[in-house]
């Protein structure tokens, strides 16, 4: 009995459900039927490819025609249009619905006529097709209530209320219709960038994308600068029209159009744009500048704004020009050669990655000592960031040559790396002594760079070896510290660990001198297993007069077995204060000291120094009329 209920309440269920859904169903279709009936345009509105706007309210009639690549206005005026503006009409145009209408043949009965509705002179026509088929309708007056206006029927027969949608996508201004953009053609697209300048004098220069780059075709053959010519293009195609000229004179040579001081051309793969800029001029009010320009296909004439202009097209033979003109791959890198007259030497790179300096005795004999690897890469950083300051000449006579240097040049510096370059420095440039002259072995063009260049490429092979002069052991300990007078074993300060100071630290903590002192222990202690050279000095070792002898004491291993060792430098006078020499006598290198270890040595060293007994009185040391006379003594007759 049960079961037999649960199925009659289950098909009772199914039968409610299915009426349901019938009864949606009937509900949607009637809809679908309704809203199609309330659609105006069916298969007229369908890839519409001409629209004209005509009325008293606008002034003449507006006709926008699509071709293949865009819609144009092509009256009252021709101009490419706004696509946000033509789109928005055409979907008002493809959606257009009826929201109610009355036949025009019931007007007699009401005793009304189409003046009552706005259509017997109606405010707005709009006319569209495609092809030769047109289909037009009337816009008349606003309803009484709501927001909606009456239409004409294509076949008019039948006055329809709409919303106004359509009506506020026709009645704008004619600006609203008109593209502001003067290019459009994207980056990623362009191919060419041209440009013809016949003031100050005639010029044409070419710019072609060549497997990702840039490069000058005419009116020479050289690399442009990436993203210069990236930002000119990125600014064409932002740039935006100021103002349209109305009624434009006939006579384009009132605004210098007919021979324009510069054609402008983008070139794509199936597209090309050019525009005509002539003359410069000021609006009446505010000091604003404008050009006047037109494109080169219609005689539309409009103004733009002078800054990409004056700021990079009018000088673009050398605002796009690639400035760094040293192009190599730092990776590839394996020599450098410097040569100076007869002097020259070479910087090596060996497989290990290191590099090597060598040079030339005066036996003969070449001599290779290790470089430091941050001069060579500071020289490679240098060569590959290297930058004209000015281009100087693209053509150069030989009497040319001979005037900036190149006869005799003052460096030339042999690369090589995925390809061998040859850099010329020549003589400095009259006026700026802070230029000298370059150029490449292989190229004619002349270029200005800074002076530096000659400072950091030299020929002298002592400034590029390593600075690092010794470095102990990475198990090493130090444990002593002394420093002597040279010309004898007096001590002038020392220092070691033992059980009641087994650090460093404790050592300057207990040390009853100032702050400062304890400072430069400590810092001394930080550079005694890294001995490093601010730079080298080419003399003798035993031609240096040593004031000090800095002993460092280390040792290495455990409690059974102990290694110990002695490491000294040989330090001279402080000579002023940043300049000390200091010498290493197992390599025989004599070195100036870096800053770092003049502070902490001679503060260390000062500190502990006697500086003996008070002087005498003058008036005990007998007659001094000899000798120099007092800072303070009156001037003598």
């Amino acid at each position: 009995m049960r079961k037999q209920l649960t199925l009659i309440l289950i098909l009772m269920n199914l039968v409610v459900l299915a009426v349901f859904y019938l009864f949606e169903k009937g509900i949607r279709e009637e809809d679908r039927f309704i809203r199609k009936d309330k659609k105006i345009f069916h298969e007229e509105a369908v890839n519409i490819d001409y629209i004209r706007i005509s009325g008293d309210s606008i002034g003449p009639d507006r006709i926008l025609k699509k071709t293949e690549t865009q819609w144009e206005l092509t009256s009252p005026m021709e101009w490419p249009a706004n696509i946000f503006a033509v789109s928005r009409i055409l979907n008002q145009i493809t959606f257009l619905e009826k929201e109610t209408g009355f036949l025009v043949e019931e007007l007699k009965i009401a005793e009304r006529d189409l003046s009552n509705f706005g259509l017997d002179n109606p405010q707005l026509r709009l006319e569209f097709g495609k092809g030769a088929k047109r289909t037009a309708i009337a816009i008349g007056a606003p309803t009484e209530i709501g927001n909606r206006v009456y239409i004409l029927s294509p076949d008019q027969k039948e006055i329809m209320v709409i919303k106004r949608g359509l009506y506020d996508s026709l009645l704008v201004d004619l600006g609203n219709l008109q593209s502001q953009s003067v290019f459009e053609i994207p980056l990623f697209e362009l191919k060419t960038l041209s440009i013809q300048k016949s003031y100050p004098s005639p010029l044409r220069i070419r710019i072609s994308k060549i497997d990702r780059q840039w490069r000058f075709e005419t009116p020479i053959q050289t690399r442009a600068d990436l993203a210069e010519v990236e930002t000119v293009v990125n600014g064409l195609n932002h740039l935006a029209v100021h103002s349209f000229i109305d009624n434009p004179d006939p006579d384009l040579s009132v605004y210098n159009l007919t021979n324009p001081q510069m054609r402008l051309t983008l070139e794509a793969e199936d597209k090309r744009q050019s525009i005509l800029v002539g003359a410069k001029f000021a609006e009446e009010e505010g000091d604003e500048y404008y050009y006047y320009a037109k494109l080169s296909e219609n005689d539309t004439v409009f103004t733009i704004p002078v800054g990409l202009f004056d700021d990079h097209l009018n000088q673009a033979q050398e605002k796009l020009r690639e400035r760094r003109f040293v192009p190599f791959d730092p990776g590839a890198i394996s020599a450098l050669e410097i040569s100076r007259g007869n002097e020259a030497l070479s910087l090596q790179k060996l497989e290990t990655g290191e590099w090597q300096v060598f040079s030339r005795e005066e036996d003969g004999s070449m001599v290779a000592h290790e470089a430091d690897p941050a001069i060579v890469a500071s020289m490679v950083s240098s060569l590959q960031t290297l930058r004209a300051q000015n281009f100087v000449s693209d053509a150069p006579s030989i009497a040319d040559l001979e005037v900036y240097g190149f006869t005799d040049p003052q460096r030339v510096i042999h690369l090589q790396a995925d390809k061998d370059i040859v850099l010329e420095v020549g003589d400095l440039v009259a006026g700026n002594l802070r230029h000298a002259y370059a150029k490449l072995e292989s190229e004619p063009f002349i270029y200005e760079v800074d002076r530096s260049l000659l400072e950091e490429f030299h020929t002298r092979p002592l400034d590029y070896r390593a600075r690092l002069v010794h470095r102990e052991p990475t198990e090493a300990r130090l444990v002593g510290l002394t420093v002597h007078e040279a010309d004898g074993d007096q001590v002038v300060y020392g220092a070691a660990l033992n059980e009641k100071t087994p650090t460093w630290a404790s050592i300057a903590a207990e040390s009853a001198e100032e702050s400062a002192a304890r400072e430069d222990l400590l810092s001394l202690v930080d550079q005694a297993k890294m001995i490093e050279a601010k730079s080298h000095i080419d003399e003798a070792f035993d031609s240096i007069e040593w004031k000090y002898r800095l002993d460092f004491q280390f040792e290495r291993g455990g409690e059974a077995e102990v290694d110990s060792w002695t490491t000294s430098l040989w330090v001279s006078e402080r000579l002023s204060g940043t300049r000390a020499i200091v010498g290493f006598r197992p390599q025989g290198r004599v070195f100036y000291a870096p800053q770092s270890f003049i502070d902490a040595f001679f503060g260390l060293a000062f500190s502990r120094l006697d500086p003996g007994p008070e002087p005498e009185p003058a008036s005990a040391q007998g007659d001094r009329s000899t000798g120099p006379p007092s800072p303070d003594a009156p001037p003598g007759p």
